[in-house]
């Protein structure tokens, strides 16, 4: 995917109407089974953690497959970087706790760090699930990620002092949240890591 400018106006229409085709119903699914790290409850991820010693490896390779198999194929590769920059790809700790960061008002959960702020929730998302199942989380964050991206077009076209901000950078800002202008802040600090990360790991 193009990281720097914009699609044409065409192929983007065509690539949005697939996206949001490929993403309508997957949220409220239900996992496979535990084979998938999905369906468990907190204690048997608890003792799951502790019986396999490649628990960390598997659960990276869970995200990877899930992504691959869930996000649309125009954002697969920045999905992936986010949920490295965010949980490096671990929806549970070595001990078989969910995952979490600290942020006023509450906590951000899993491999996506799906926040639970009053005003950050969206209706659509199960904010008990997101914590033990792997997958929800991921589509979650997928979803999530997808509303951002038509937020960035919406807000291009108001406001003309995004106008060299790309969309793709700009919706990766809006998924962690745009940072207040101060003096000597970074306020793309987050989207630029995103990117980096997404070139970092181009074939």
């Amino acid at each position: 995917m193009k990281l720097n400018g914009m699609m044409p106006a065409v192929a983007l229409a065509c690539a949005l109407a697939m996206a949001a085709g490929q993403a309508h119903g997957m949220i409220g699914k239900p996992s496979t089974g535990s084979g998938e790290w999905g369906s468990n409850a907190y204690a048997e991820w608890s003792k799951l953690a502790l019986d396999d010693k490649d628990f960390m490896r598997k659960q990276e390779q869970l995200v990877r497959r899930t992504i691959a198999e869930k996000a649309p194929e125009m954002f697969k590769e920045v999905i992936l970087a986010i949920a490295m920059v965010e949980s490096s790809l671990h929806q549970f700790d070595k001990d078989g706790n969910p995952t979490r960061s600290k942020v006023r008002g509450g906590h951000t959960w899993g491999v996506m760090r799906i926040s639970d702020q009053p005003w950050a929730r969206y209706p659509f998302i199960d904010y008990e699930r997101i914590k033990w199942d792997a997958r929800y989380n991921i589509e979650s964050g997928i979803l999530i990620f997808l509303d951002k991206w038509i937020r960035a077009g919406q807000m291009k076209d108001k406001y003309p002092g995004l106008a060299k901000v790309s969309r793709i950078q700009l919706a990766i800002q809006l998924y962690y949240g745009l940072v207040p202008l101060q003096p000597g802040v970074d306020r793309w600090w987050y989207s630029r890591l995103v990117i980096r990360t997404t070139r970092r790991n181009a074939p």
